[in-house]
């Protein structure tokens, strides 16, 4: 399950980046280093601050996954711990608002596009 998540990482990180330069709303695309260049369109601000909490949780994901990987390749096979379903239940709400974050994503784009 982790090799499975740590792909789904691997190639988030690969699509997102790639989707942040040529598939935003926004004329020039975005940077990862240039999110201050915020084009003067409607609704642009919100959409930059919604992708850089969306990262932020990313990492936070990426953080409590290793740590959960850590964990687990310390541990003896079949030793149940509290720590183990804190972290997997930590990893679900991150991913839970993660998928929030993207959901607002897309109405940002909508409106964006509407009004560029």
């Amino acid at each position: 399950m982790l090799l499975l998540t740590w792909t789904a990482f691997a190639v988030e990180g690969v699509t997102g980046l790639y989707k942040m330069e040529y598939s935003t709303p926004f004329p020039g695309g975005l940077q990862l280093f240039g999110l201050d260049r915020i084009p003067p369109i409607f609704f642009a601000r919100e959409y930059v601050y919604t992708l850089v909490v969306k990262h932020l949780l990313l990492v936070g994901a990426i953080g409590v996954t290793l740590t959960l990987s850590i964990h687990v390749w310390r541990s003896n096979p079949g030793q149940r711990s509290t720590l183990f379903r804190t972290l997997l239940g930590a990893n679900l709400a991150l991913a839970l608002a993660i998928g929030a974050a993207a959901a607002i994503l897309g109405f940002y784009h909508a409106i964006v596009l509407h009004f560029s």
